[in-house]
């Protein structure tokens, strides 16, 4: 009767014959915006007793969310109603959401509402009720295979209703790649691979293997007698016989062995004298 607004007064509270301290030691009826407000205080502070983690916006959500609707409130009050307190505590309580990462690749999950950043920070608390989305986020090199306890499936998004403490996991796994090996020239040869996967022999003309995301895979060239190694291309670029690729996708690399033959010059005659070749 004393204060209200419909859109600058949010709710209503018990300001009428209220029993209250009163100067010189003494109690007295009152009745106003002054008996009303400790009310709401109290409420308040009920609210954060139960749940310290709460911030001001959720418990201002708690006591707002929980009004009794009143209809002589309707007009007067933002929400149309008056302060339920015995409603209020179940928003007022918190439930903690705990995500857990699995598998052999890595990413992220982030929460909606904020709180949940796994990364560093994957348990927080939220109210009771609320709706909580999950949100999976593969890394560089990995993918998101799924989810597993209150959640499930393979999407990336999650959505919870937290009526009590919850835990999920995402699993993450290491992208797979091709690593393709061709053979090219005249000649013959064998390519294999460390870690294993490749063993392209004199009679392979190519193979493919793959290999986990970030897999440095050691390439080695062997010519038998007749033929000579003569080089890399694609991938790897180098003349030697060994070859490292590092695997961050599919990835083709070339082995060329040229056929070789053997000149043999013989000397004959009384004198003496020397014989090079060019090449």
């Amino acid at each position: 009767f004393s204060n209200w607004g419909a859109t600058r007064v949010d709710l209503g509270a018990p300001g009428v014959g209220v029993v209250s301290t009163y100067p010189g030691n003494m109690l007295a009826v009152m009745s106003g915006t002054s008996m009303a407000t400790p009310h709401v205080s109290g409420a308040v502070a009920l609210c954060a007793s139960i749940s310290p983690s709460l911030t001001a916006q959720q418990i201002r959500s708690a006591v707002l969310g929980s009004v009794a609707a009143t209809s002589s409130l309707a007009t007067k009050t933002v929400t149309g109603g008056r302060l339920d307190v015995g409603a209020m505590v179940s928003p007022c309580t918190t439930y903690g959401v705990t995500v857990t990462k699995a598998g052999s690749g890595s990413g992220t999950v982030t929460s909606n509402p904020a709180g949940i950043s796994c990364g560093a920070t994957c348990s927080a608390p939220f109210p009771n009720g609320t709706s909580v989305t999950l949100t999976a986020a593969p890394a560089i090199g990995s993918v998101f295979t799924g989810w597993s306890g209150a959640c499930s499936g393979t999407a990336t998004t999650c959505s919870l209703s937290v009526t009590g403490s919850l835990s999920a996991t995402a699993t993450f796994t290491l992208t797979n790649y091709t690593l393709s090996v061709t053979k090219a020239g005249t000649g013959s040869g064998s390519v294999s691979s460390s870690p294993s996967g490749i063993s392209c022999g004199t009679t392979c003309t190519g193979q493919t293997a793959q290999f986990t995301h970030g897999t440095v895979v050691v390439l080695t060239a062997t010519a038998p007698t007749g033929s000579a190694f003569t080089g890399w291309s694609g991938a790897c670029t180098n003349a030697t016989g060994t070859c490292s690729v590092t695997m961050t996708g599919p990835t083709s690399v070339t082995a060329t062995f040229a056929q070789t033959f053997q000149l043999t010059v013989t000397k004959s005659g009384n004198g003496t004298g020397a014989i090079a070749s060019s090449p």
